[in-house]
């Protein structure tokens, strides 16, 4: 048997990741942060019009940037370019390059490289389309000029100066797209050959590209002063990447930003500029009074910040650092106006030397004009203060700094044990980097102040009727009002005169827009820091230009903290228009997604009111007990009991298991002196038919034979009818030798399992179940047998449980794919290493966390997506389908249809709902939610507030409200009956609309009609019969 291949053919479209015992999907390129570190690799611009500049020091390891994979390529870059003849100005100096003796030579090269085609012209051709540029020529052109320049020159023009000249040979954009995968100008820098020389001296580093960006930045604490070139750029190794653009770099984007630098260069540059010699180091430092300023600021943090972590020393030097800033600028200010004021003027000259007074300098009296040394030493360390001055201007103002030690050591320790801003500076910083501490001081659901605050709730009055009576109405069956139209119409067909669907919105707006509004904010009771409804005013706020209401909801939290959330909602006028701005406005139909959507074999998708979150197998293995029969295949190579052959293609068309499914990727048929069993379905409908029994039930579907009884399978538990998987099937059925093989076989590390995307990042289902409700109640929520035993240390050697080890013991559970799908994902925390019962708590996912994201913000995330992502509207529609209604239920039962490949086509209908005016609820809610996110992350302080106009404002933005027209009155109908899948939460990039979702599906038939519109992507809209 030979090693285990990948049919690429059959994934999904997506980036993907292979080797030692990883598959994973990559980041794209659009969605990918601007200064932040990834673990994962980057996809490259999937649109058109991209160049891609490789910054590498040689031609040939350009290319190997290409073959290493240490970015996703996709398909359609194909051509790559050189440039062999070049002429012109670098840095104020002459070059000329010419390379044409090497270009037969550099061509066989590139064509080396798979589906890889040179550009043979002298420049890039404007039709040239996602293209590779070289830039290793030029660089080692450069080296020996710039080389030679002090590093202060380096610094500040060399990243200019190449750009400049990379531009040079950069045809102009030919087709503008506002997508981020379009026309993109990307430089990427090689980190591996680009690596950092610890040993080496400064001379040696100073022409290292990513040396250069540490340089610039400390010395001059902005970027943008020196890049002032708009260039996104790239740092790649083998498992890292950074996404930046010098433009866009700020002092508190620099410090996660530096970070990441130093961990991808594998080097702390602090220290390595901190241990050069000194006269190397005058080098670095000689016009640095920033550095010097910031030196005395560390040492005398380094008492109070002993155990913090890195993070938050950042924080607070930040925070220092521009509180010193702050208050020296306004002391610049004032000693100006003084100045200005006492009619002095400005001179040119320096004052003379003076003793400095020995007076904190932050608290100098501002009615006193500064003391001549005081105020140089405040222009030293202002931040509009140029330190490219003269050598003898830059040493004196450093000796004013190094006299001002004590001053400046001073103010910094008052300013941490006083300095109310720089507190809380420092506490907004790590509540982004750490996961909020659940407050003990919060009301339990059994306390008499929450009860109370819960029954007056109860009892707030709401147009007329109380909260309590509006929350319980009935929604799983609220009819569409008809209207009989015999008396118009004169047909012989009875469906049309009863007319129900021109009365869809009048219905929702008159029984459940009500309801779904008070619902948005009655939901906040039910939140870790809850906050109760203390009593709701509605007013008709409408205008000539506008028909609104505006809602006034007062609430308090559990600090007794009273917030009012003042909100305007749209009315509408005869139950379908909305007048805003003085224009008509109607909202078109929308085809949502119902909750669970499961269109592809491997994908559910869950959609909510909150956000979107996918959820999908990732198929680095398969399960446990089937890579141990395929490990048993390898091991025999016995072709007479297993015969090889992939069937799954065919398979789709019917409805099985996964395991089945999984079975026949590699084999076709197992047969022992007393059972066979066939894994396609094809041949057992042609040649088995006949042993099919006559008592199979609907769920049920055969695979073979076990001497005279035949084998059934059930399509809900993947079991036949005495408990077994086929996988159980095919052990009894081995030889006792095979079986002592099966037996022995240990199941892999690394195998299938469940993962979710949420806030943009990819994680393990059962990682995220852990931090919402711990291990152990997942465990119970999945509704399985389990025990962990912490006495047993061997992995017993039946098949009759899973096992997972941990550090104290062993976890076994019942064999079901779900499960496995689902506790599979643990393997990636490495449970070897962790202690069961800290699976119920941060400490077992901490790390892993931190990796996935390069913070601890994740943290909050997650749980954010817990609190919100069920919202009320889509809590009923889960109980009009039978869903689950809790969200950790909802996504374990998500799990459960990963466990087959059954999926209904994308273009069916089953998979839609239709609304309209509920987006204006939906966007309410998604207000309110990221308002409390506001509020958890500032500790309370942030008000919990709207925006008056914020839903309004939200609302105009989407694609599904649009202005309406009664001019012409077959425009008018037309768009009272179209629908589209766009729209909020909705299916709004015109990628997603393969073949196969622009088709019609039988489903559809009596709601959406077969024609559509003439216009340009009608294949996003349709129209509702």
């Amino acid at each position: 048997m030979e090693d285990q291949t990948i049919d690429f053919s059959k994934l999904d479209y997506g980036a993907y990741e292979i080797g030692e015992g990883v598959f994973e999907e990559n980041i794209k390129y659009g969605k990918a942060e601007f200064m932040r570190l990834n673990v994962r690799r980057i996809r490259l611009p999937d649109g058109r019009g991209n160049l891609v500049y490789l910054l590498s020091d040689t031609f040939e390891n350009s290319l190997k940037m290409l073959t290493k994979k240490h970015f996703v390529i996709p398909p359609t870059y194909r051509r790559f370019y050189y440039p062999w003849i070049a002429m012109g100005n670098f840095m104020r100096r002459r070059y000329r390059m010419n390379l044409v003796k090497l270009k037969a030579e550099r061509i066989k090269e590139i064509k080396a490289v798979p589906n890889l085609r040179p550009v043979v012209t002298r420049f890039i051709p404007k039709t040239a389309d996602n293209v590779f540029f070289s830039a290793a020529d030029l660089y080692q052109q450069f080296v020996p000029i710039f080389s030679r320049y002090a590093i202060k020159r380096i610094y500040s023009e060399f990243y200019p100066e190449f750009i400049r000249v990379l531009k040079e040979f950069t045809p102009e954009i030919m087709k503008p797209n506002d997508s981020p995968e379009w026309n993109n100008r990307l430089l990427i820098i090689d980190a591996e050959r680009f690596a950092f020389d610890q040993s080496a001296g400064i001379k040696e580093n100073q022409t290292n590209p990513l040396f250069i960006i540490y340089l610039a930045y400390i010395r001059t604490k902005d970027l943008t002063k020196l890049f002032t070139v708009d260039q996104d750029m790239m740092i790649c190794s083998k498992d890292k990447f950074i996404k930046f653009n010098p433009k866009m770099m700020t002092y508190e984007k620099w410090m996660m930003f530096k970070r990441a630098l130093f961990r991808i260069m594998n080097v702390d540059l602090d220290q390595y500029t901190e241990d050069l010699p000194e006269e190397e180091k005058k080098e670095i430092e000689e016009i640095s009074k920033e550095r010097i300023t910031q030196n005395i600021v560390t040492q005398t943090i380094a008492p109070y910040t002993q155990m913090s972590s890195g993070a938050t020393k950042d924080a607070l030097h930040q925070a220092i650092d521009q509180k010193i800033h702050q208050k020296v600028a306004t002391s610049l200010m004032v000693a100006d106006e003084i100045r200005k004021a006492k009619g002095e003027e400005k001179k040119a000259s320096r004052p003379v030397e003076a003793p400095i007074p020995s007076q904190s300098f932050m608290n100098h009296p501002i009615h006193k004009p500064l003391h001549p040394n005081q105020e140089r030493l405040f222009r030293a360390i202002s931040s509009d203060y140029t330190p490219l001055l003269s050598e003898e201007e830059s040493d004196e103002d450093e000796d004013i700094i190094q006299q001002s030690e004590e001053i400046i050591q001073s103010d910094v320790s008052d300013m941490i044990a006083n300095d109310e801003d720089v507190k809380e500076e420092v506490l907004d910083d790590t509540q982004e980097r750490i996961m909020p501490i659940k407050n003990k001081n919060a009301a339990s659901i059994s306390s008499e102040r929450d009860r109370k605050l819960r029954e007056e709730q109860k009892k707030i009055v709401v147009k007329n009727s109380s909260i309590e009576e509006i929350l319980m109405r009935d929604v799983s069956n609220v009819p569409i009002q008809t209207e009989n139209k015999s008396k118009q119409l004169h047909t012989s067909n009875q469906n049309v005169k009863n007319i129900t669907f021109s009365n869809f919105d009048k219905t929702y707006i008159e029984e459940l827009y009500t309801k779904d509004l008070v619902s948005c904010f009655d939901m906040l009771k039910d939140k870790n820091s809850p906050f109760y409804i203390t009593g709701i005013d509605v007013k008709d706020s409408s205008t000539n230009m506008d028909l609104k209401e505006t809602w006034s909801v007062h609430v308090v939290d559990r600090f007794n903290k009273r917030s009012t959330i003042k909100v305007d909602i749209p009315k509408f006028y005869q139950n379908k228009f909305m007048i805003i701005g003085g224009n008509k406005y109607i909202i078109l139909k929308q085809n949502f997604y119902n909750p669970l959507v499961k269109d592809t074999p491997d994908t559910v998708i869950l959609t909510t009111n909150f956000n979107k979150v996918t959820i999908t197998r990732r198929a680095t293995r398969s399960l446990a007990s089937i890579e141990r029969i395929f490990t048993l295949l390898k091991k025999t190579n016995d072709t007479q009991l297993f015969v090889v052959g992939d069937s799954s293609k065919e398979n789709q068309r019917y409805i099985s298991t996964l395991e089945y499914d999984e079975f026949a990727r590699r084999i076709f048929r197992f047969k022992s002196k007393k059972c066979t069993i066939i894994f396609s379905r094809k041949e057992l409908q042609d040649k088995w038919k006949d042993k099919v029994p006559s008592d199979i039930k609907g769920n049920e579907f055969f695979i073979g034979m076990e001497g005279t009884n035949p084998i059934l399978i059930n399509e809900d538990t993947g079991r036949d009818r005495t408990n077994r998987t086929i996988a159980e099937i095919i052990r009894d059925n081995l030889s006792d030798e095979y079986r002592a093989v099966y037996d022995s076989i240990k199941p892999g590390s690394t195998r299938m399992y469940s993962e979710a995307k949420m806030a943009g990042q990819f994680l393990p289902v059962v990682v995220i179940l852990m931090q919402w409700i711990g291990l152990t109640k997942t465990l119970d929520h999945m509704g399985i047998q389990w025990e962990f035993n912490p006495d047993i240390k061997r992995i017993p050697n039946d098949s009759k449980f899973n096992y997972i080890r941990f550090k104290d013991g062993i976890l076994a559970y019942e064999p079901t794919t779900f499960a496995e799908l689902i506790l599979n994902g643990l393997y990636k925390l490495k449970p070897e290493k962790i202690l069961f019962k800290d699976c119920d708590n941060e400490d077992s996912y901490l790390e892993y966390m931190h990796s996935v994201w390069g913070n601890y913000n994740g943290l909050n995330e997650i749980k954010t997506f817990y609190e919100f992502l069920l919202d009320p509207i889509t809590k009923d529609v889960c109980r009009d389908l039978l869903l689950p209604t809790d969200i950790e239920d909802l996504l374990i039962y998500a799990i459960k249809l990963l466990a087959d490949n059954a999926c209904v086509p994308k273009a069916s209908d089953k998979s839609y709902r239709v609304r309209s005016v509920e987006m204006i609820p939906a966007i309410l809610y998604s207000c309110i939610a990221a308002q409390y996110k506001a509020y958890q992350k500032s500790g309370g302080r942030e008000p919990m507030t709207l925006n008056q106009r914020a839903v309004i404002s939200k609302l105009m933005q989407e694609k599904s409200v649009d202005e309406y027209s009664t001019l012409n009155p077959s425009i008018e109908v037309a768009k009272s009956s179209m629908i589209s899948t766009k729209g909020y939460k909705g299916s709004n990039s015109e990628y997603s609309y393969d073949e196969e979702k622009r088709s019609y599906d039988p489903s559809a038939v009596g709601k959406i009609a077969m024609t559509t519109s003439n216009k340009v992507q009608s294949y996003c809209s349709s129209k509702i019969l």
